[in-house]
């Protein structure tokens, strides 16, 4: 959400936090289960 407030569009966003919770060892998978619905 933070970064989408900067501006930073929504694709960017989430492979950003794809690739950081990959890198803390984190299902990135689970990250579709905290995003609303589109």
């Amino acid at each position: 959400g933070m970064l989408a407030r900067k501006g930073y569009p929504e694709g960017l966003a989430l492979r950003v936090v794809r690739r950081a919770l990959e890198e803390e060892g984190e299902d990135p998978e689970l990250l579709e289960y905290h995003l609303p619905d589109a």
